[in-house]
């Protein structure tokens, strides 16, 4: 009777992680659905379903839509990383490149060439008239700012493993 209910836990455990694993796919194939053909081009359905989520969460934390979001791809400690956070302005001499998702801007830095295989192609990402976002020569902050957002570890072009989701 042990033996069968042993058995019986890891058939239950092994049927949960198949489980979780192809909700993961089907939400990633999803995605990949609802992109368009340039978005598919130039960013992977992992970050495109993250920079919507993003997206959708700040719609109900503030009223500024066309807000800018700066996504990030570094190198710390060994560990690649790819944070998103609220900007107040783009920093055009770092920019790597940008792309307008329900009218906020994303702008996007990479650091780390090497952390950004498969994740964003900044020469398929189209050309955006930055003229009515704030520049970082331009902008002058009234007090302090406090961007919010979130980090995550890069697994893969198509993994990102949420560390965290707060004030950066």
């Amino acid at each position: 009777m042990r033996k069968f209910s042993s058995f019986l836990l890891v058939l239950i455990f092994l049927y949960c992680c198949q489980s979780a694993d192809q909700e993961e796919k089907n939400t990633l194939t999803a995605v990949n659905k609802s992109m368009n053909e340039k978005a598919k081009e130039a960013i992977s359905p992992a970050l495109y379903a993250e920079m919507k989520s993003l997206s959708d969460q700040l719609d109900t934390l503030t009223s500024d839509s066309m807000g800018i979001i700066a996504v990030v791809i570094l190198k710390k400690n060994y560990e690649c990383l790819l944070i998103m956070g609220t900007q107040p302005f783009v920093d055009h001499q770092r920019l790597d490149g940008a792309y307008l998702l329900r009218e906020r801007l994303f702008a996007f830095y990479i650091e780390d060439s090497i952390c950004n295989i498969g994740i964003i192609y900044p020469d398929k990402l189209k050309n955006i008239n930055l003229q009515k976002y704030r520049n970082n020569q331009s902008f002058k902050p009234l007090g302090p700012y406090e961007p919010w957002g979130r980090k995550y570890k890069i697994l893969g072009p198509d993994s990102l493993e949420l560390v965290y989701s707060g004030y950066l």
